[in-house]
């Protein structure tokens, strides 16, 4: 069963990235209606997300589904680069239901590590 915990106004301190064999990067994050700027982990066996209204631990027999959103299109402005988003939205059993969060990703070295590493997190 996932974990959350209420967080109000207050942010989470997610620790540093550096530590241990965690993954912690940058993106926007969504559970309810807003945004916001989160630092999803993936440590071991378990996606942590530090959404804007609360912190979630979800351990991995408590993903039911990720799909990916993949808004990018290639700009030759920008010598061919692709840009747009990635949208990651993540269904997990909270214990009392199935919830959707939805991690956002701007950068696209960012979005695909995070895409192998929740590769590897569901694959186990």
């Amino acid at each position: 069963m996932a974990s959350t915990i209420s967080l109000g106004n207050a942010s989470a301190n997610m620790g540093d990235s550096t530590q241990g064999s965690a993954l912690k990067i940058e993106a926007l994050c969504t559970i309810a209606n807003k945004y916001e700027v989160c630092h999803p982990h993936i440590r071991k066996d378990k996606l942590i997300i530090n959404f804007p209204t609360e912190l979630v631990v979800i351990n991995r027999e408590d993903i039911e589904s990720i799909k990916v959103y993949d808004s990018r299109k290639r700009e030759l402005i920008r010598f061919n680069q692709k840009v747009g988003d990635v949208d990651f939205a993540i269904s997990f059993d909270d214990g009392y239901g199935i919830r959707t969060g939805f991690v956002r990703f701007k950068n696209n070295k960012s979005a695909e590590r995070f895409n192998n590493y929740l590769n590897l997190l569901v694959l186990r």
